[in-house]
């Protein structure tokens, strides 16, 4: 049986975590962040063009695809592999799929026809498709899909024609894309000049899980290798044990950064 006096003594306490309890669930349902974050719509109905990049590429790798991404004016310019603007090429990651490039694209398209600047600042989206295959689980598809990716780059800059040739084409790579766009650079064959950028968004530069000797060769070969591009157009990068570029995270979480794999409706 409690004593009075113990009732006395443990009221102040009850009391003082009661407020502290209320004070926590008005502060988690008032201190809200402002959402600026938009959705993207596609105004006109995507269409991805698949483009065969040769007979002996395409029967290597018959499970994978290369696609141009269009949608209302520019279909049929891009069913004729008529090409004018600056090369994107998008590389999905683990679990992914080329169709996730629809949402950058479109809203790259609609800014350039807003801003009335269709032929000085538009981009042309080509994208990869690795048949869902799971490259953060198994290091063993890792090399097939570099080498395709530098069989895509070398077919995106051959569809257009001499005089308006690009030099190099820009990459953004999703998830384990973005290992794929750095794993280019140890291809023996591979002119590091095809690539003017590499983009990486919830790219995981340090490994979640090594789950097998392939996915550790993989990762130690470009991210402990010297890469030196010294030209007067692009620096040099050095990789160092881990990338010690800054890049943002979710505060103690294995992964560089939090993300879901997007499904394609």
């Amino acid at each position: 049986m409690v004593q009075p006096t113990a009732k006395i003594f443990i009221l102040p306490y009850a009391i003082a975590v009661c407020f502290v309890y209320l004070l926590g669930v008005v502060n988690f349902l008032t201190n809200l962040e402002e959402n600026r974050c938009d959705m993207t719509f596609m105004y006109e109905f995507p269409q991805y063009t698949e483009i065969p990049i040769s007979p002996d590429v395409d029967r290597k790798y018959r499970q994978y695809s290369l696609s141009a991404y269009s949608e209302g004016i520019l279909t049929e310019r891009v069913k004729q592999m008529d090409f004018f603007g600056i090369p994107v090429l998008f590389i999905p990651g683990h679990s992914g799929s080329g169709k996730q490039v629809r949402s950058l694209a479109s809203v790259a398209f609609r800014k350039a026809v807003d801003e009335s600047h269709l032929h000085q600042h538009f981009f042309d989206f080509f994208s990869v498709d690795f048949n869902g295959e799971y490259s953060a689980l198994f290091g063993g598809v890792l090399e097939a899909q570099t080498q395709y990716v530098k069989h895509a780059l070398n077919k995106i800059l051959a569809l257009y024609p001499p005089e308006r040739q690009p030099p190099s084409v820009v990459i953004f790579g999703y998830s384990m894309g973005g290992m794929i766009a750095k794993g280019l650079y140890l291809q023996p064959d591979f002119n590091p000049n095809r690539i003017s950028t590499i983009i990486t968004l919830a790219t995981p530069h340090q490994p979640v899980l090594l789950l097998d000797t392939y996915l550790n060769d993989y990762y130690t070969k470009v991210c402990f290798v010297i890469i030196t591009l010294a030209t007067p157009h692009q620096p040099v990068l050095l990789l160092d044990t881990y990338l010690n570029d800054y890049y943002t995270k979710v505060n103690k979480f294995w992964s560089s950064y939090a993300h879901e794999s997007t499904s394609i409706v």
